[in-house]
């Protein structure tokens, strides 16, 4: 599987290295947001967006906290209404600034080709280090340097 998986992640550094051309991952979608971006419900759109893709990262998450919540009704409750305003207000705030990210990122598109080289070249470094085996090692060496990262873990 380390040999599949270091080849696979190797390609993908080579590809956004553009030293190989795979055309289906040049494949791009835009949509047009200039029009929307003035009306009311915009905000509201967005972060239903953002809510929908969200949606399969955060349920462990939350499938946790309702264990809990179904043997402890009041940490329960206060985890979940933790866990709801942790989620929520990020929604709101990019909901609310969407017009300024659009111009941000309208700002850092002229960097994107510096952003996808840095990417390919951590891919492609990535790649190489589970493909022979050293990544494994590497952590463990990591470990050892900072041992209190591994508490973060637990």
């Amino acid at each position: 599987m380390n040999i599949f998986s270091g080849v696979l992640i190797i390609f993908l550094g080579l590809f956004f290295l553009g030293i190989l051309k795979i055309p289906f991952l040049d494949l791009e979608r835009k949509l047009n947001f200039d029009k929307l971006q003035n009306l009311s419900f915009f905000p509201l759109l967005i972060g239903m967006a953002f809510a929908f893709g969200w949606s399969p990262c955060i349920g462990p998450i939350l499938g946790s906290v309702l264990a809990i919540a179904i043997n402890d009704s009041v940490n329960g409750t206060l985890l979940l209404t933790i866990y709801s305003i942790g989620l929520g207000i990020p929604f709101l705030i990019v909901g609310l600034m969407m017009g300024k990210l659009i111009i941000l990122s309208k700002n850092l598109a002229k960097f994107s080709r510096h952003f996808q080289i840095l990417t390919g070249l951590i891919l492609l470094i990535t790649g190489i280090l589970i493909l022979n085996g050293t990544i494994q090692s590497l952590g463990f060496q990591l470990n050892s340097i900072l041992p209190s990262l591994e508490m973060l873990l637990i």
